[in-house]
């Protein structure tokens, strides 16, 4: 299997550049570094990540639960919170959106490692079960196609 592509969403360039060191010190692809809010829908689409790795505080603008309920909404894809919020409120929250899993700064290399490897295996085992499975609709580059 090829390299997995993760794009890292993180407001603070020295510990999104630490993370993305450790993506590629486990041998992934940074898809690409985003540090701002506003650019997240944009380069999630140009990137097209295999995984997306998620803060939650992003400073001004919507925060990184809200920006990960939006991209799920765009496309399937396993979405890991990176973040230093352990409050029950916050965790609630990022609940609501299915994430694939919540990472706690400061993270440890191989916590992170299993994270993302049990987080693209879970989706990629969600995804052949329902290959095969007969569908009456389905979705081509956002067109919905109904068979009548």
């Amino acid at each position: 299997m090829a390299s997995l592509r993760i794009l890292i969403v993180e407001d603070e360039p020295i510990i999104a550049d630490e993370i993305a060191a450790t993506i590629e010190d486990l041998g992934y692809q940074v898809a690409a570094k985003v540090i701002h809010a506003a650019e997240v829908n944009t380069v999630f689409q140009e990137s097209e990540p295999d995984i997306v790795l998620m803060d939650i505080n992003l400073g001004q603008g919507a925060d990184g639960i809200q920006l990960a309920a939006e991209l799920k909404r765009q496309k399937a894809v396993p979405l890991i919170f990176l973040t230093s919020y352990t409050d029950t409120g916050t965790i609630d929250r990022a609940k609501k959106v299915n994430p694939d899993g919540y990472i706690v700064k400061p993270f440890d290399e191989k916590e992170l490692q299993i994270a993302i490897e049990i987080a693209f295996h879970r989706f990629d085992q969600v995804k052949e079960k329902h290959a095969g499975e007969k569908t009456d609709s389905y979705l081509v580059n956002k067109h919905l196609f109904i068979r009548s």
